[in-house]
């Protein structure tokens, strides 16, 4: 039900706190995976109001709702939550990827990316690792309220990150974004995996 309370418990899973059924369970995460398509609309708007702006705007607001969702006293309200929150991590990764190929010369912008890619993956990989570290102390709680740490710190690689020359220029001479400088465009070819890619899961986890 929706009144699925949502206790702390060190050491056990989230599924094991609620007591959640297969289905539940998938379902929840079916709604939080396919939320990653709220992104295409979120990432457009990179291509009228610049990549640098938005960039750090979906990045902290995910983050503060990655955290948010910590507080959540049930599961679907986790749910409702953490599926806001994502979306905006997503084009938080596309935007990233975007700024970093704007951002530097044709022979090393498949380097770029690949770095960016990289540390989406390490990313992944670390906070996999916390969970395993600290999740018998703190719960998943606690986990989820570290994403306060970067938060906090935000501030300080956004004086560093600068608005690529490319989408300056363009605006300057009131040149619409074409395919080759839109962040739609590069968001909705690669939509259809992403769809894919979480009705699979998703499928997995509801049997």
């Amino acid at each position: 039900s929706a009144a699925v309370s949502l206790p702390n418990w060190p050491g056990a899973t989230l599924a094991d706190q609620a007591g959640l059924s297969g289905t539940d369970l998938g379902v929840g995460l079916a709604i939080m995976r396919l939320a990653s398509l709220g992104a295409l609309p979120v990432t457009g708007l990179a291509d009228r109001f610049g990549r640098r702006m938005l960039l750090l705007v979906t990045v902290g607001a995910g983050l503060a709702l990655t955290a948010l969702a910590a507080a959540s006293p049930s599961y679907w309200g986790f749910v409702a939550i953490f599926a806001c929150g994502r979306p905006l991590l997503s084009a938080t990764n596309a935007l990233a990827q975007v700024t970093a190929a704007e951002q530097t010369a044709s022979r090393d912008r498949a380097r770029a990316v690949a770095l960016i890619a990289a540390g989406y993956g390490a990313g992944a990989g670390a906070i996999a690792i916390v969970h395993s570290l600290a999740a018998g102390t703190l719960g998943f709680r606690g986990v989820f309220v570290l994403a306060l740490v970067p938060l906090a710190l935000l501030p300080l690689p956004g004086r560093w990150i600068a608005e690529p020359d490319r989408f300056t220029v363009a605006i300057a001479r009131g040149e619409p974004c074409t395919r080759a400088c839109s962040v739609g465009t590069l968001c909705r070819s690669a939509s259809s995996a992403r769809l894919r890619l979480a009705i699979s899961r998703s499928s997995v986890h509801a049997r």
